[in-house]
């Protein structure tokens, strides 16, 4: 949803938390979850999660809050990255949107805070494309078909549907 960094300078600094106003047009149940992640590399892979905060009852205008033990931010760099868990049953269409966080929005045991961050990206809540995969295509041992009968099996194979329903609209062969 959304990523950020803190430049420390002059001494090392505890973050204990961070608020916002989730912005968008998603409603309560879109998401279960907002998570606060952070790391020293501008990389998320590898990222530690500082704190998972209940979104099934947070709709767009809702408050996120972080509040969590003090995270050291060590003089440098810290970058941080707000996701969201998105519901099976959420709004197609809907967005997710982290709006700009000022320096009130950090809670910090000691130092001034200057700067802020704008608004993150907006997120469109989207069906996840269904993974199919064909399986068990042997084929079909020589025969007799005979003539006026029924329910010939001449081809047989089995679908794995993951991630998504869908429909087998079509089968040809050539």
């Amino acid at each position: 949803v959304d990523q950020f960094g803190i430049v420390v300078g002059l001494n090392n600094a505890s973050l204990t938390g961070v608020s916002f106003t989730a912005g968008g047009t998603f409603v309560a149940g879109d998401l279960t979850n907002f998570k606060l992640w952070s790391s020293t590399s501008t990389v998320f892979n590898g990222a530690t999660l500082i704190q998972t905060v209940n979104a099934t009852s947070i709709g767009n205008g809702g408050t996120v809050t972080f509040n969590f033990n003090p995270l050291s931010c060590n003089i440098g760099s810290v970058f941080f990255w707000v996701t969201a868990d998105v519901q099976l049953s959420a709004t197609v269409g809907n967005t997710v949107i982290a709006p700009s966080l000022n320096n009130s929005d950090f809670t910090f045991t000691a130092g001034t805070v200057s700067g802020g961050v704008p608004v993150g990206g907006t997120q469109t809540i989207s069906l996840l494309p269904p993974s199919i995969t064909l399986n068990n295509n042997s084929q079909i041992n020589a025969g007799i078909i005979n003539i006026g009968t029924t329910d010939n099996i001449v081809s047989q194979f089995d679908v794995a549907v993951l991630t998504q329903n869908t429909s087998l609209t079509a089968l040809s062969f050539t």
